[in-house]
């Protein structure tokens, strides 16, 4: 039997049946890669304007090897921030994280950035400029005076007091002349203990000319006042 034949023999028993032939054409389109992602949010792309940002130091005068802690005030955003050196007359201004350091005197120009979100555009401060001083004691400005306070009977040097003293150390040539003038209650024995502890963590760390001052009355205190040789 042919193939004709066969043709005629199915759409007659199609037809005897009554039946309805429906015959679907499927189109398949190749995908696009892409086409049919939503747009989401896209980090870096914002435009509207930062609060003024502004660079925040814990000091702006320090020896040369002391540490400078860095912030910001302002900004917009969850942007991340960064700090960079972009000038001063110091060639060894550095920079980890948000701590600055020099290694020669000089000044050091700081200035931060905050990054764009998806809201803000990027923004950067003003720069901020911070001194490092020679660590030898200046002959023409000594440094000081500094106050240590101790409480009504006690004559231990606190950290923050250590900090402060090996600070003032470190501006100061070997020979410098400092005076203690040690005040407070409990009597000259008493006022001694804590201006002979001041005097030997200075002495520790540089040869001083040290003389002491005891006068009774007033908060309990040790005034360090340093003179040129």
């Amino acid at each position: 039997m042919g193939h004709g034949h066969a043709a005629r023999s199915r759409r007659s028993v199609l037809a005897g049946l009554g039946a309805t032939v429906l015959v679907v054409v499927t189109t398949v389109v190749p995908a696009v890669a892409g086409a049919d992602a939503r747009p989401g949010p896209r980090s870096g792309t914002g435009t509207v304007p930062q609060a003024t940002l502004s660079v925040r130091v814990s000091l702006d005068r320090v020896a040369v090897g002391d540490r400078v802690l860095l912030s910001t005030q302002g900004g917009s955003g969850t942007g991340a921030v960064t700090f960079a050196v972009v000038g001063g007359t110091s060639t060894g201004c550095a920079l980890s994280g948000d701590v600055l350091t020099s290694t020669s005197a000089g000044t050091c120009a700081v200035r931060a950035t905050k990054a764009a979100d998806a809201t803000y555009a990027a923004a950067a401060s003003a720069p901020v400029t911070v001194s490092f001083v020679p660590t030898v004691y200046d002959p023409v400005y000594p440094p000081g005076p500094v106050t240590v306070r101790f409480g009504p009977r006690g004559s231990s040097l606190g950290p923050g007091d250590r900090e402060v003293l090996a600070r003032l150390a470190r501006e100061l040539r070997s020979g410098a002349v400092v005076r203690l003038v040690a005040r407070g209650p409990g009597g000259a024995s008493a006022l001694l203990a804590r201006a002979v502890a001041v005097r030997r963590y200075l002495v520790t760390r540089t040869s001083l000319r040290v003389r002491i001052v005891l006068r009774a009355g007033g908060p309990a205190a040790v005034e360090v006042v340093t003179a040129r040789p």
